[in-house]
């Protein structure tokens, strides 16, 4: 009943002839320009949205600038405070190998001394041996 005979709503007539009515229209006209600042509307808040991005970024950089330039500051504080204890790990080795060479001087002495002993020695057998008179 209802299939062969169809009533529009109130107004239904006037939406479709707006709808389908010249690109001119006045309703139109607003309506194009609404969504043109929706749709610019959009893309400022996406320029925004980068914009925010790209400061973060120049954000994250600049810090991880700074750290590094921390980590190289206390580097060389660490490399001078290292000084002191590096001279005096020098001085104690040489201090030890000072002590190494007076005891090698005086080992050197001992074998020279034992080394003339014995060449007496030899030398009093060589002169007094019957091998020799011979």
């Amino acid at each position: 009943m209802f299939a062969s005979r169809r009533r529009g709503w109130p107004g239904e007539a006037r939406t479709e002839a707006f709808l389908d009515g010249p690109l001119d229209t006045p309703g139109i006209g607003v309506h194009l320009r609404g969504q043109r600042e929706c749709e610019s509307g959009r893309k400022n808040e996406e320029k925004k949205r980068r914009d925010r991005e790209a400061k973060k970024r120049k954000r994250g950089v600049q810090a991880a600038d700074s750290v590094l330039k921390l980590v190289s500051e206390l580097k060389q504080t660490a490399i001078f405070s290292g000084f002191a204890s590096l001279n005096e790990n020098v001085d104690r080795r040489i201090e030890v190998f000072n002590q190494q060479a007076e005891s090698t001087e005086r080992l050197l002495e001992k074998i020279g001394e034992e080394a003339a002993a014995s060449l007496k020695e030899l030398e009093t057998h060589y002169y007094s041996s019957v091998l020799r008179t011979c």
